[in-house]
């Protein structure tokens, strides 16, 4: 009896199970830090280096961040992108780093994120 419990012994049939509960904080975060980027480096890189080139420096801004807000469909969301643009903007300008543009916008996405993420 005790040798044919040892043979048909079979592993649990959830060790494989994906909990998404408790992986869910790190997976929304890793979404919101890959937009984050691409955002980042195709407004505050490409686009504003690009506009800079061809436009005055208030110009290449307020294209920027028009460009940015028009993203974010609905008008509240688009007057707070094109605020918040016109700040991630001067950050690039100023630090001469896309790394702090994209830290502001991270921690920002992050807060307003909070309550669906935790």
């Amino acid at each position: 009896v005790l040798l044919v419990g040892l043979f048909s012994y079979s592993p649990p049939s959830n060790i494989f199970v994906f909990d998404l509960n408790s992986t869910k904080p790190l997976l929304l975060t890793t979404i919101i830090l890959i937009l984050v980027i691409i955002e980042e480096l195709f407004f505050r890189w490409f686009i504003l280096d690009y506009s800079l080139l061809k436009l005055p420096e208030k110009y290449a801004y307020l294209l920027n961040a028009f460009l940015f807000s028009m993203i974010h469909f609905n008008v509240v969301s688009a007057v707070n992108a094109f605020i918040q643009a016109i700040f991630l903007t001067n950050l690039r300008i100023k630090s001469k780093s896309i790394i702090w543009p994209i830290l502001a916008h991270f921690i920002y996405n992050l807060i307003i994120a909070a309550p669906i993420i935790f």
